[in-house]
């Protein structure tokens, strides 16, 4: 079995550039969003995902101050902020960033918000027409706080395969699961994305990928929020492969 490479893809928060408006309906009030006692009694989910060798890797609850949102390509940034407005703890945008399968903007709510907050909002806006897809931050491990700031989950899936020929086989997995193939780096490594209307976002997809025996590995194209250092812009690592 190959271990996946390491794929590394530094770059800096983008200014959110202006562009064509989409339209959508938005919903005139989502208030019932702010649960105050609902929000300090509520377990919030741990997220994890299972690697292939079946250890469950956990990246813990929700970061309740940031959250990450994929919009539909084009959509402005003031239309952005209209979408996100409805939701009493956003609070702004604070750039994006750049993968394979598109931009990801950063969302930045209400320092008293929660990890219960958080999730309500991302299944949310999952419903929004002009959300392709929204997923949570973390806090980075003990281990790893004097490096990263925050730890986010993209849309995207890094998966190796046992063959070359296994490929037929990973097409018609992402067919069923309503993933997409973004570009195949060999003949025998991919990445893929999902959406909101996948089975699955990339932790669930890669666990269920690991459980294939035409796979060799999987996992989420995880975001590194760098720290910054003597008063530089803070960088962005994605996919940092911790697979053997």
């Amino acid at each position: 079995m190959r271990p996946l490479p390491t794929l590394l893809k530094l770059g800096f928060f983008l200014p959110l550039m202006s562009a064509c408006q989409i339209g959508g309906g938005i919903e005139p009030s989502v208030t019932t969003l702010v649960l105050p006692y609902e929000a300090k009694i509520a377990s919030c989910t741990t997220y994890s995902f299972e690697d292939n060798a079946n250890s469950n890797i956990i990246l813990g609850e929700a970061r309740g101050d940031m959250l990450l949102v994929g919009f539909a390509p084009g959509l402005s940034r003031e239309a952005q902020e209209r979408v996100l407005a409805q939701y009493p703890f956003f609070d702004r945008l604070d750039g994006e960033v750049a993968l394979e399968s598109g931009n990801i903007t950063k969302v930045l709510l209400h320092p008293d918000a929660t990890c219960f907050e958080a999730e309500k909002m991302l299944k949310m806006l999952q419903k929004q027409d002009e959300v392709v897809f929204a997923t949570p931050a973390f806090h980075p491990k003990p281990s790893e706080a004097d490096a990263y700031q925050w730890v986010g989950l993209s849309n995207e899936i890094l998966v190796s395969v046992e063959s070359p020929e296994a490929l037929e086989q990973l097409e018609h997995w992402m067919k069923k699961t309503k993933s997409t193939l973004v570009l195949s780096l060999s003949d025998e490594l991919h990445l893929i994305s999902a959406d909101k209307n996948s089975k699955g976002n990339a932790l669930e997809l890669s666990s269920s990928l690991n459980q294939l025996a035409f796979v060799a590995a999987a996992e989420p194209n995880l975001i590194y929020s760098l720290t910054p250092i003597n008063g530089q812009d803070a960088e962005v690592q994605s996919v940092r492969s911790k697979l053997p």
